[in-house]
């Protein structure tokens, strides 16, 4: 089995990318995908009194499509824990439109966090402009790279939304990526997964992530390589406080377990 001795944790954000003026892309529709970039610095985090040095990269990558031409910039996050050894590569997906990969990001995962006053009101605050103030002043993007609470606002965006493995009764139906997960599984057995999920989450189908896992077909033995757990919460369950507190926990042991 392939040993991974990179890092921690890979903050995957969809919705940063190059941003396209609107009349040049209107008039040059066929625009080659810009050039990814990517940008290195080292951060510092404080837990429990101890302070842990960070090596970070930001920037995009290349996405291609299935006959293997430039498609888009999918922008990333990451951090790998100076001078750590044989430590798992985890990535975070934040499942949702919008901004939710922002607030992963900037609400839990990440060394900075924005604090909100669940389950108060919390009066509105510029949450995008803080992040962009830490994206390009602390880790040193360039200021050509902006933030857009979803890729398919850009103009010029071109996305072939159909899928292998997500068509049924002869039409397209929602689009998932189970049938990717489960084939990654396969190929490495050694993959484990960790899927948070909030009791009183309204944005999602109720019991809707175990009837789409329970029908991945896979092997018993790999069925116990996804691990879920539950929380007093909400979709955005990490504003929740005691919720927040179980997910450190929860995570940590995760990361420690996968690390072995």
């Amino acid at each position: 089995m392939k040993k991974y001795s990179l890092l921690a944790i890979a903050l995957l954000l969809a919705s940063l990318a190059l941003s396209q003026d609107k009349k040049e892309t209107e008039s040059k529709p066929d625009l080659p995908v810009p050039e990814a970039k990517t940008f290195k610095s080292t951060q510092s985090v404080t837990i429990d009194g101890r302070s842990y040095s960070l090596n970070t990269e930001v920037g995009t990558h290349l996405l291609r499509d299935t006959d293997d031409k430039p498609l888009a910039l999918f922008g990333f996050t990451y951090y790998k824990l100076a001078g750590a050894k044989n430590r798992p590569i985890i990535f975070a997906f934040n499942g949702g439109p919008l901004s939710a990969s922002f607030w992963l990001h900037f609400g839990i995962l990440g060394p900075r966090r924005v604090v909100v006053n669940d389950p108060d009101y919390t009066v509105p605050a510029p949450y995008i402009a803080a992040y962009l103030d830490y994206l390009y002043e602390t880790l040193g993007a360039d200021r050509s790279m902006t933030y857009v609470t979803s890729t398919g606002l850009r103009d010029g965006f071109r996305w072939d939304w159909k899928h292998r493995g997500n068509d049924a009764w002869g039409a397209q139906v929602a689009i998932s990526t189970l049938p990717d997960m489960a084939t990654a599984m396969k190929r490495n057995p050694g993959l484990k997964i960790l899927i948070p999920n909030g009791y009183y989450d309204l944005a999602t189908v109720f019991y809707g992530v175990e009837y789409s896992v329970s029908h991945m077909d896979l092997p018993s033995d790999l069925q116990n390589n996804i691990i879920m757990k539950y929380y007093e919460a909400g979709h955005m369950m990490y504003t929740h406080e005691p919720s927040m507190k179980q997910f450190r926990e929860e995570a940590g042991a995760f990361i420690s377990e996968t690390s072995n």
